[in-house]
């Protein structure tokens, strides 16, 4: 049986749509989806987990991720915490997929570049 390609998917929607509602469902379904933890300036709300939920880092820190190019995409959220998607962990992901997933990753990196601060392109 052939494995059916890898498919980079992106979840986007304003804050406190239900995007963690949507992905937490989507990987109940579907356990072999592979969801990617987002970094974050801000601090954790009770029951988040570094790692699980986030990745909680300094501003410092954040801004050295995206000097260093580690990130995909990040965006400043209501003035004040940054949010980002780590390059590694999805580069990683889509490596060990089959398929044409990594022309999909080169367009949202693109995208990233064009437009950092925003949460979308145009």
């Amino acid at each position: 049986m052939t494995p059916r390609p890898s498919r980079l998917t992106v979840l986007a929607g304003p804050t406190a749509v239900g995007k963690g509602t949507v992905a937490a469902e989507v990987r109940a379904r579907h356990p072999e989806v592979w969801i990617s933890v987002s970094a974050t300036t801000r601090d954790p709300r009770p029951g988040e987990i570094d790692g699980v939920h986030y990745h909680f880092v300094s501003e410092e820190r954040f801004d050295a991720m995206i000097e260093a190019g580690e990130l995909l995409e990040w965006a400043v959220v209501h003035g004040s915490a940054k949010y980002g998607t780590p390059r590694r962990p999805v580069e990683a992901a889509l490596a060990a997929a089959p398929g044409p997933a990594g022309d999909q990753l080169q367009a949202l990196a693109r995208c990233g570049r064009r437009c950092p601060t925003r949460s979308s392109c145009s």
